[in-house]
Formats: C-alpha cells, sequence, structure tokens
C-alpha cells in the first residue's frame, strides 16, 4: 500500500490536471467546484502524503531508544520560556507570574518533526506565490540586472539565515525569534517585534490567497484583477476570503496530518517547477536570452523589495519558530535544521535563478503575452512554447495547478508557525493569556493543542490587511517583507551582543562579521526602496507596538472594555527606577530611531526622485543625481553602522546589569528578565 499509494496519487492527479484543462474560460465558481479533474487532483495528493509515512519499524525503535537518552530530567521545562540546554529562560519574568502553563511540545521523539517535516516547513514558507509573480516585476524594475537582483538578494538572506540557524541553536527555544531579543534588550523591544512578527505572519495568507485567486482568473475570470489595477475585483475579494479561511482553517487538521500534506505539497511544487524550468528551457532553442529592458545597477537594492525577491526568499526561519518540536534521535536537532534551512535558501536561489533566465528570454522571444496582468507568465509560456514539433501546452494545467497549490502551502506553513509564536507571546504575557489558556487552545474531544482562538485571532487580522488594499499583492507583499526584514535585523544585533558567551572561535569571528554584514545590507534594502511600501511596512511595525503597548495599559490602569487584554503593561519601564533610566528603554529608544532614520532616508530619496501630485502619486520620476545617490547611500551605512553599534552596547549593559554580580552569563545562559 505504500508503494502503491504514491503512484495511485500522481496517477489521479496527472488525469485531474488534464480535465481541470477542459474547463471552459467563462466557467462558474461552481463548474470548477464539482469538476471531477479537481477532487482528483485533490484525492492524488492525499495519496502521495502516504509516502512519507515512516518506512522503518526498527528505525521508530532506534529513535526511541534514543530519545530515551536525550530526555531532560524529571521537572525541566520544556515550553516557550524554556531553553533546552540551560533550563529556564528566565529566573523570574512574565511566564513565572503567568497562572496559565505553557502547553509542552509533544512529548515523544516519533511525534516530533523529521527531516522532511522541516524541509516541508522551510521550503513550504518560501515557494509560495513569490516565483507565481515576481518575475515580471523583476523584470521591469531591474531590467538587465534581474539576475544579479536575484543573487544579491540571496546572498543577504543566506547571511542573514546563517546568523540566525547558528545562535538559535545554540540556545534553543521554541519562540526564539522573539525571547532571544528579550534576554538581550528586554521586553520593550521585544514589544517592537512581536508587533513586526504578529502582523507579517498574519499578512502572510492573505497575499498568498490573493496569489492564488489570480491564478484562477484563468477559469474565473470575474475573480480575476479589476481593469488596469492590481487590487482584486469583488468577485476575486471574496474568494481569496475563502481561500484563507481554508487556510486557516486547515491548522485545525491533526498536527501530523497537516505537516504530512505539507510536505505532499512541498513535492509537487518543486517537481512541477523543476520540469517547467527544464522544458522551457529545451524551449528556447537558439533564441535570445536577454531582456529588452536594459535597467540601471542604482536601483539594484531598492528594487529587491519592491520587486517581491526578498519577499520570495522569506520564509526560510519557519523550522526557526519550532525548534522545540523538530526530533532529537538520530542525526539529530541540529542537523535537520540546517539542512533544511541551508538546502531551501540555496535550492531557492538556483530555482529562482532559472525561473527568471526562462522567463526573460522567452520575453525577448516574444512568447509571454505583453500587458498580461493575471495568472502567472510560466503557463502562458507553456501554452505558447514548443520544443520542435512537441507542443507544451499539456504543461499548463499542472503550472495553474501549482500556481494554486504553492500559496496555499506557504499559507499554511506562516500560520502554523504564527500559532505557535503567538501562543508562546501569550505564556510571556506579551498577548492576552486567554489566548494560551487549555479551552482556547484545544478543541474538545482532542488531545493536542489547535490554537483555535489564536487561529480566529490572526484571521481576522488577515482579513482587515486584505481588505485595506483591496487584495493587491504587491501592497501585501510590502507588509509582509519590511515587517519581517526588521526582525532579521534585530537577531543579527541579538548574535554580536552574545557573542561573548559563546566558545571562541574563528568561526563565531566569522559570523560577527555576517551579522553586520546582514545589517547594513537591510538598511540598504529598506532606504532605497519605493516609499510606497516602506511607509506602510514601517507604519504596521508602529502601529502593532502602540497596540501592544497601549491595550496592557490600559487595561492595567482600569479603564472599561480593556480587561481582556491582560498582558503584561510595559509602560513601567519608561519611568525612572531610583533616579535612573529603566535598563530595557534605551534599547528601545535606539530601535526606534533608527528604524524612523531609515524611513526619513528613504523619504527624502522618494522626494528627490518624484514630483508628487494630490493623492501621493509620482509624476516622471527621475533618476538621482551621481552626488545626491552617493550622500544618501553614505548616510544609509553610517546611520546603519553608528545603530548596530549602539545597540550592542546597550544590550551588553542591559545583560550585565540583569545578570548581576553573582550570575555569571558564559554559555548562553539566561538572564532575569525585569517587567
Amino acid at each position: 500500500m505504500r508503494i502503491a499509494a504514491p503512484v495511485l496519487g500522481a496517477i489521479a492527479g496527472a488525469f485531474g490536471s488534464v480535465a481541470i484543462d477542459q474547463i471552459p474560460e467563462g466557467a462558474t465558481f461552481w463548474d470548477v467546484a464539482v469538476n471531477p479533474g479537481l477532487w482528483l487532483c485533490i484525492v492524488g495528493a492525499l495519496l502521495v502524503s502516504v509516502a512519507f509515512e515512516p518506512w522503518s519499524g526498527q528505525r521508530r525503535a532506534r529513535e526511541r531508544a534514543a530519545h530515551e537518552v536525550e530526555k531532560p530530567a524529571e521537572g525541566a521545562g520544556s515550553g516557550p520560556g524554556t531553553d533546552q540546554q540551560t533550563g529556564p529562560a528566565t529566573s523570574r519574568g512574565p511566564a513565572a507570574e503567568n497562572p496559565v502553563s505553557p502547553s509542552p511540545p509533544p512529548s515523544g521523539d516519533r511525534e516530533r518533526l523529521t527531516l522532511l517535516e522541516v524541509f516541508g516547513l522551510a521550503v513550504g514558507g518560501v515557494i509560495g506565490s513569490g516565483w507565481l509573480l515576481a518575475a515580471p516585476q523583476v523584470q521591469q524594475d531591474l531590467g538587465r540586472y534581474a539576475l544579479p537582483g536575484w543573487l544579491v538578494g540571496g546572498a543577504l538572506m543566506a547571511v542573514v539565515a546563517v546568523v540566525m540557524v547558528e545562535f538559535g541553536l545554540a540556545s534553543r527555544r521554541t519562540g526564539g525569534l522573539l525571547f532571544h531579543p528579550q534576554d538581550a534588550f528586554g521586553p520593550l523591544v521585544v514589544v517592537v517585534l512581536a508587533g513586526a512578527l504578529w502582523i507579517s505572519y498574519a499578512v502572510n495568507p492573505a497575499a498568498q490567497a490573493a496569489a492564488a485567486v489570480r491564478s484562477t482568473a484563468t477559469w474565473l475570470p470575474d475573480a480575476g484583477l479589476t481593469s488596469g489595477q492590481n487590487a482584486l475585483t469583488q468577485g476575486g475579494g471574496l474568494l481569496a476570503v475563502v481561500v484563507m479561511a481554508a487556510i486557516v482553517a486547515s491548522n485545525l487538521l491533526p498536527r501530523k496530518a497537516l505537516l504530512r500534506s505539507s510536505v505532499a505539497i512541498m513535492g509537487t511544487k518543486v517537481v512541477v517547477l523543476v520540469m517547467v524550468v527544464v522544458l522551457l528551457w529545451l524551449a528556447l532553442g537558439d533564441g535570445r536570452t536577454s531582456s529588452a529592458s536594459e535597467g540601471t545597477p542604482s536601483n539594484l537594492m531598492g528594487g529587491l523589495l519592491a520587486s517581491g525577491i526578498i519577499y520570495a526568499y522569506i520564509g526560510f526561519q519557519a523550522p526557526l519558530d519550532v525548534t522545540d518540536e523538530v526530533r532529537r534521535g538520530g542525526m539529530g536537532v541540529r542537523a535537520r535544521v540546517r539542512w533544511a534551512v541551508y538546502g531551501t535558501v540555496a535550492g531557492s536561489y538556483v530555482l529562482y535563478s532559472l525561473l527568471q533566465h526562462v522567463h526573460d528570454a522567452h520575453d525577448a522571444q516574444g512568447t509571454v503575452e505583453p500587458g498580461r496582468s493575471t495568472g502567472t507568465p510560466y503557463a502562458v509560456l507553456a501554452d505558447h512554447a514548443t520544443i520542435g514539433d512537441l507542443s507544451l501546452a499539456w504543461l499548463a494545467p499542472a503550472v495553474h495547478l501549482v500556481g494554486v497549490l504553492a500559496p496555499i502551502g506557504s499559507g499554511i506553513v506562516f500560520t502554523y508557525a504564527l500559532a505557535r509564536e503567538v501562543f508562546a507571546l501569550s505564556g510571556e504575557r506579551y498577548a492576552p493569556s486567554a489566548l494560551q489558556a487549555r479551552w482556547a487552545s484545544r478543541l474538545p474531544g482532542r488531545t493536542e493543542d489547535t490554537f483555535w482562538l489564536i487561529l480566529v485571532v490572526n484571521f481576522v487580522l488577515g482579513l482587515v490587511l486584505l481588505a485595506t488594499v483591496a487584495g493587491d499583492w504587491r501592497l501585501l507583499t510590502a507588509l509582509n517583507t519590511t515587517p519581517i526584514l526588521v526582525v532579521y535585523a534585530v537577531f543579527c544585533v541579538v548574535y554580536v551582543v552574545r557573542a561573548p558567551e559563546l566558545p571562541p572561535s574563528v568561526w563565531r569571528n566569522v559570523l560577527s562579521v555576517a551579522a553586520v554584514l546582514g545589517f547594513v545590507g537591510i538598511a540598504f534594502v529598506v532606504a532605497e526602496s519605493e516609499w510606497a511600501h516602506v511607509w506602510r511596512g514601517m507604519a504596521v511595525v508602529g502601529g502593532g507596538t502602540v497596540v501592544l503597548l497601549v491595550l496592557p495599559w490600559l487595561a492595567a490602569l482600569g479603564v472599561r472594555g480593556f480587561g481582556w487584554f491582560d498582558a503584561k503593561d510595559r509602560m513601567v519601564h519608561f519611568r525612572s527606577r531610583r533616579g535612573r533610566l529603566d535598563d530595557a528603554l534605551p534599547p528601545f529608544l535606539a530601535l526606534v530611531g533608527y528604524l524612523m532614520a531609515l524611513t526619513a532616508l528613504c523619504a527624502v530619496r522618494a522626494a528627490d526622485v518624484c514630483r508628487y501630485q494630490p493623492g501621493w502619486t509620482c509624476d516622471h520620476p527621475v533618476p538621482l543625481s551621481p552626488g545626491m545617490e552617493t550622500l544618501l547611500r553614505l548616510a544609509t551605512a553610517g546611520v546603519a553602522l553608528v545603530a548596530f553599534g549602539l545597540l550592542v552596547v546597550l544590550g551588553r549593559r542591559h545583560l550585565a546589569s540583569q545578570a548581576g554580580p553573582s550570575q555569571p552569563t558564559d554559555g548562553l545562559s539566561q538572564p532575569a528578565s525585569r517587567s
């Protein structure tokens, strides 16, 4: 059965793709829903997932034995506020005052994430809608510098990934993307990052749903884009809400079923994309391989965010959100996470570069339909491309199908990771304690957490963001990308702050340099991006920060109607203690000031390039003068380096004040956090 199931699933998926291709262009949503091809594809995907069951009983026995050897001592914590190697994350802090105990990770090693499932999270998070829609925009923004753009963006994400992975594995904690900064800077910086991460992850399912709907425009023309705009039609917006609801609801499935489905989706989209690259490459023949658009190197860094390159790469950090759930036996946690993250970043760079190359080369041959704004251009290429006398039109249905599955799979991964991050935030009292209460995290009759209330909250937040930008995919990607870049940048600083606690080595010094380069690189990406994207991204970071600061404060003051938001009141850190500033306040002010400076640099660049009309529309943008370009870049580098050094100094000062004279900080021990 284990061999026959995936074979039958692949056959069913192939026949389903052919049947879907027969749907007429003007078909209604009901016509698609009752089409047998759609259900053949769904059944095929479920059958393929059977292939990822463990194959050997002996292997299971070995993993159980290894887990028994590595099982922590009785009484050791394992919730969101606990380090797997060094014990409690804080000797006293918000988690200690919270009467609700966080749910522990899976107790048996068999229930933890396998290497393939960790790959499913990393690859599933990265290969979503970026490959689907970014190529035409990258070509338009960067021209002949499109491939260097993917290289620079991939290199920046690789640098950030190495820093985050190596430090995250040195001190494994569920919710580590937020609680490592808590150790280094205190709770106020975490409030900024929590707002950024929460909104960034919540908007991702909305962006993926909008992309999936755009891919259905071939079958459902009424669900496409409004004429001449990037916004969805009314029918498309309603369908996007349905898709987003399905993404969120899928996380109510049993955990193992959800993870295996993610692996099945991952395998399907990787196989189809490799086929697309190979076949479209062969279809090029001896034609031209360069784009007609020239482009300039001066807009390279700014184009990384605006064109969707950075958006296409983010998501590799999903395994770092759940390191506490990865299997310990066999090759161990570290090897599984490293293979998944590094393999995903490297593989996605190769795949995206090849996809961009075949797109631009076919565009130079006139294969891409000019002005086409819906669906994926690779399906259009497949419809028109030939290898000799063999038409590739048969490939288009599979591309359309993956154009729907890939965004949905990525949205599922981000929803999965966000539910666990918010659960950890609730346990540390950055969010209301009700979000991690047993009644709100476990459905009746279920023995594992489903985080249903958190999923509802995240769905509503994503729905608001989707409606705010009318389903505009580019604006949704900006709301997703800019906040997560803020999180990445702060994590680079955290590594250098705590590097002295790691064992001395050349590798530690190399990673410290990489952290500085990653921080400065992110600064250039933000400062040189389109103003319309940056101000929106920074606005949601600021809005999330204000909400997480003000609502608990109002609840603490006893203001009627706000008692439900019983998170810890962080406003107390703004008051002096015994004649001196609170240790958590200077890093917070330094970070906020740095983000405001980056936003101001972007505004200056935009004002020098454009003459803004009513409604902040840009009329006839002009290139920056060489002198102004040099001045702004020097200012960006200077601001980034000064901010990095200041944050490192303030972070180490905070660590020293929290540890005290009798508490060493070597070995990544977790200092007490005053809250």
